[in-house]
């Protein structure tokens, strides 16, 4: 039994050796308690928006936040009531020279030709003078169409000979430097088997009694002629540059002759839709309903097209005017003569038109009869 009891003895004290030198969990932390929540105070309500005032009442805007469109306007009318104020300006700066021009005999020749399907526009030849210049203009214009396979051709020419006086309204004036400002502005077009083409654009300016001209000049000659394959693309040239200006040597006043030489054509052959137009007029009426919808220069603004040569008297050692401010001026004396025929043409409401009213014969209703009564 003793040595029972010492082995339990003995077991007990191994076991309680073993479970001191086991360790010991970690204490655990603390607890803190959480901070106390604050209610949040309810939201007051939302006050409801005003409506929003309908189009027609909006407030204006304030000043100084106007559209860019608009102040991009105001800009360019500004720009051009300065130019227009300048040019005014310029106008009154600039001294009339002491020259005016006398229109004397004149030869004017206008051929149209046309075959097959084309057209010719009406030809004009104009000889105006104003202040110290002459101004020759000439209009017209050409087209070919083809006609079932069969050839079409159209052929304008114009020719002027020109008779002026160079005067001088100072009588210690005998001599005058003349300048020659030209320009051709139109252009030609073609598709297919088809061309079109300015033959000779030259004018000269000679002496009366003298085999030699002063004053020459020949413009280029725009010509086209389109490839006749059935996808090939129309062609087209324009004139818009005038040649530099010509200025003579001092030249006794007298008289002078203008010659004016002008030929355009245009011509469409083939079996598929060639055709051709030479314009040089600024209202091609009879040409314009033959524009197709991928013609080059299609909707061109037409203003000032024809062949144009302005001629100018200065005094001797003076500088002659600008290139620039002669087209200026003729472009304004175009616009002056285009205004004057819309007033011409417009009804004249102090004097209306009488209509004459419609007579209408007097009806003639038959009158009714009395029966008579029976003669037995």
């Amino acid at each position: 039994m003793k040595i029972r009891a010492a082995l339990v003895l003995g077991g007990l004290c191994v076991w309680a050796t073993i479970a001191v030198a086991q360790p010991q969990p970690p204490a655990p932390p603390p607890m803190i308690p959480p901070p106390p929540t604050v209610p949040t105070p309810p939201a007051p309500p939302a006050t409801p928006a005003a409506p929003a005032p309908p189009a027609s009442e909006a407030a204006p805007p304030p000043p100084g936040s106007e559209p860019a469109a608009s102040e991009e306007k105001k800009d360019e009318k500004k720009d051009k009531d300065e130019k227009k104020d300048k040019d005014d300006k310029d106008e009154k700066k600039e001294e009339t020279p002491p020259y005016e021009f006398e229109i004397l005999g004149k030869n004017e020749a206008i051929g149209p030709y046309t075959h097959g399907s084309a057209k010719v526009e009406e030809g004009k030849i104009d000889v105006a003078t104003e202040k110290n210049t002459l101004t020759v203009t000439i209009t017209g214009g050409a087209g070919a169409n083809v006609f079932l396979g069969a050839h079409s051709e159209a052929m304008q020419a114009f020719r002027l000979v020109q008779e002026f006086e160079v005067k001088s309204t100072d009588t210690s004036i005998s001599q005058v430097i003349l300048s020659l400002d030209t320009k051709l502005l139109g252009f030609v077009r073609s598709k297919h088997k088809a061309s079109a083409c300015v033959n000779i654009a030259s004018i000269t300016v000679t002496p009366v009694g003298c085999a030699e001209s002063h004053l020459a000049a020949s413009l280029p000659r725009p010509c086209v002629a389109s490839n006749a394959h059935p996808c090939a693309d129309p062609s087209g040239s324009i004139s818009k540059d005038p040649v530099p200006t010509i200025t003579t040597a001092p030249l006794p006043l007298g008289r002078y002759v203008i010659e004016a030489n002008f030929v355009i054509m245009a011509e469409a052959s083939g079996v598929l839709d060639a055709h051709s137009t030479a314009i040089f007029s600024p209202e091609p009426k009879e040409l314009d309903p033959w524009e197709r919808e991928h013609d080059p220069y299609k909707g061109e603004d037409k203003a000032g097209y024809g062949f144009t040569s302005v001629l100018t008297a200065t005094p001797v050692g003076a500088t002659p005017q600008k290139a620039e401010r002669v087209w200026e001026k003729n472009r304004k004396r175009l616009a002056k003569i285009k205004s004057d025929l819309k007033l011409a043409n417009r009804p004249n409401p102090s004097n209306p038109p009488v209509y004459q009213q419609a007579a209408l014969p007097r009806p003639d209703y038959t009158q009714a009869v009395a029966p008579q009564p029976l003669t037995r």
